[in-house]
């Protein structure tokens, strides 16, 4: 390690072979140990420096733990340590290049920005060292993107845990973090955190959310207010609002900077599986990253029996994440907060639509009083369509919600959206980029979306993102694309998937303690009366008095304390919208997939033709038992 001082910044030479040589070593002692040791300065990292320089001595004490500390984590993360004797880790040969990495330590290299280009510098070395290791290429490569954000919070975990030590650096360049007036505090660490949130393995993939990201569409709901629109969009009836469209992480970012505070809440709204967490995570993310103060609460954590403001302080305390209201001492003309999941709020005694309306209303007049003094917050809200669309005919939120667009729409079917098109983006078929980078991820060449997933019922399908995924996972598997292409493999995956929300490594709030089998048997009955519904709706009472019918009225009572609000559970638990109103003023509800509810349907005719058989057989044995013909023909 060469080092020179100047009044600005500190330029360190680090010998990377010998850097990654020392990983090696310590993976060995992790593996053997259990803990990570780093002991004494490796000395054939340190070039023309003399120790007693106490200056280069603590930045490379800093650097080489929290270097050591990001490659240990990624290699746990990959089980690399299990099946590597100790002979075959010290056979391991790392940096087989030439030269040294040269960084700059200034005012602003521990900001989230310098840390990931040292990364990116590192990256090529590091995927070496973890393909020597056991992973694959491709996937060495792909672990490696992982490094920036990982860095980052470890060189946060490792100043916060001694900042004694690093007093030096802070006296010889500018504080690290930021400014020199800001010691480390836990919400720059916090920061950090949402920065490695879109790092982590998608499933059980070796890359992360934000290596296969697709920024998403949304269309807004506007309704045409002059003469100059209507002649415009003369092809709309003059009673529907017209669908307009944009990319949501933009609109966004020019929402929360210009809008006035009398505007200072959007909802999204989407399907299971439509992105809306994944957004979540990457937006904040992104606004971290350019250091605009920002947080990320996942409504199910939320005590909802306490108003908005005093939930928000209990969850980061009773977390550990803040020991005060970090809303009292952050900085920054914008903050921004996001509530993940407004589907998932529940409360004892209450329904989750309740809930939903009740807790929009509450952050409304929360985020007034925030901004009574000095126009700072804006709110962001996430929620499945069913939670949002109750909300929203409560609030009456015109122009605030936020739906998102699927990787493709029929214009025809999906009705027009208008959006600035200017490069010709907006309305391209998105999974053409989805798979190519998924391909090129799983070391495939990159020939774009098979042409079978385009058309037809899996077209539906893959136009989602959750279910596209699902879909690639299949072929993955052994799903073979030909002419008998079985869609209902797939949706038996998806099924599982929702009802397991792997995405999300935790069920639904909404399920209960209803298990797998009861809660597929519960949507095959509302899906049959969809079926035997007017224009394919059904209402909460019909869905109840069927299930009653059905013997299932004590698996909806044990979803929510009545039969009616564990309909309405499930619906928020699956794919379903609001449609619209019975003459006598009931709500009617629909799949937002017509394909989800045959295939429903078809599972509850088989289970029914299973029965009978069943029934006859025993019939057929003993004549007091089972079904005779006439009770297999009753209605």
């Amino acid at each position: 390690m060469e080092v020179s001082n100047d009044s600005q910044s500190i330029q360190l030479a680090i010998d990377t072979q010998g850097l990654l040589a020392s990983f090696t070593a310590s993976l060995l002692k992790f593996a053997t140990t259990g803990s990570l040791q780093l002991g004494e300065l490796p000395s054939n990292l340190i070039r023309n420096v003399k120790l007693k320089d106490q200056l280069p001595k603590a930045l490379w004490a800093l650097l080489s733990e929290s270097l050591h500390k990001a490659a240990i984590s990624l290699a746990r993360d990959y089980d690399l340590p299990i099946g590597l004797s100790e002979s075959d880790l010290k056979a391991v040969r790392v940096f087989e290049i030439d030269g040294s990495l040269t960084i700059k330590i200034s005012t602003d290299f521990f900001a989230p920005k310098s840390i990931f280009q040292l990364a990116k510098q590192l990256e090529p070395s590091l995927a070496h060292w973890l393909a020597c290791l056991g992973l694959v290429d491709v996937d060495a490569a792909n672990a490696s993107h992982r490094l920036g954000p990982i860095l980052a919070k470890c060189l946060h975990e490792t100043w916060i845990e001694n900042p004694k030590r690093y007093e030096i650096i802070e006296n010889s360049v500018n504080s690290p973090f930021v400014k020199v007036a800001e010691q480390i505090t836990k919400f720059t660490y916090y920061q950090t955190t949402l920065i490695e949130g879109p790092n982590e393995r998608v499933f059980e993939e070796t890359f992360s959310l934000s290596s296969i990201y697709i920024e998403p569409r949304y269309y807004r709901l506007e309704k045409m207010e002059s003469k100059e629109d209507l002649d415009f969009h003369s092809e709309a009836p003059q009673t529907a609002p017209l669908k307009v469209g944009g990319w949501l992480a933009t609109d966004l970012r020019e929402w929360i900077t210009k809008s006035k505070s009398s505007d200072a809440i959007r909802i999204i709204s989407g399907g299971p599986g439509a992105g809306k967490s994944s957004f979540a995570k990457m937006f904040a993310a992104q606004l971290a990253m350019e250091e605009i103060p920002v947080f990320l609460i996942p409504l199910h954590q939320l005590e909802m029996d306490q108003p908005p403001a005093e939930a928000v302080r209990s969850f980061f305390s009773e977390t550990d994440i803040f020991d005060l209201d970090p809303l009292t001492y952050v900085h920054g003309d914008r903050v921004v907060i996001i509530f993940d999941g407004l589907d998932e709020i529940q409360l004892q005694g209450k329904g989750s639509t309740e809930l939903a309306a009740q807790l929009v209303s509450g952050l409304s007049t929360w985020i007034d009083r925030l901004n009574t003094s000095k126009d700072r917050f804006r709110f962001i809200v996430t929620g499945r369509e069913l939670s949002v669309q109750l909300a929203d005919r409560t609030l009456k939120l015109p122009g605030k919600v936020l739906h998102l667009l699927p990787y493709y729409w029929d214009q025809e079917e999906f009705g027009n959206v208008i959006a600035p098109d200017e490069e010709g983006m907006f309305y391209a078929d998105q999974r053409e980029s989805w798979w190519q980078q998924y391909q090129r991820l799983k070391g495939h060449r990159p020939t774009g979306t098979p042409r079978q997933l385009l058309e037809g019922e899996i077209g539906e399908v893959t136009a989602q993102p959750l279910l596209n995924y699902l879909v690639a996972l299949a072929l993955e598997q052994g799903l073979e694309l030909d002419e008998n292409l079985n869609i209902n493999t797939v949706y038996a995956s998806l099924v599982t998937a929702v009802y397991k929300r792997s995405w999300a490594d935790k069920p639904h709030p909404a399920l209960g303690g209803v298990d797998e089998g009861e809660f597929v048997r519960l949507l095959e009955e509302i899906a049959v009366s969809v079926w035997h519904g007017a224009a394919k709706t059904t209402t909460v009472a019909e869905v109840e008095e069927r299930c009653r019918s059905s013997g299932l009225a004590p698996l909806l009572a044990e979803l929510k304390k009545s039969a009616a609000s564990g309909v309405t559970s499930l619906m928020l638990a699956f794919y379903f919208r609001q449609k619209g109103r019975r003459p006598d003023g009931e709500q009617t509800f629909e799949f937002t997939h017509k394909t989800f509810m045959e295939y429903l349907v078809s599972l509850r005719v088989v289970r029914l033709i299973k029965q009978i058989s069943k029934q006859r057989k025993e019939n057929q044995k003993d004549l007091d038992s089972g079904w005779d013909s006439k009770t297999r023909l009753s209605p």
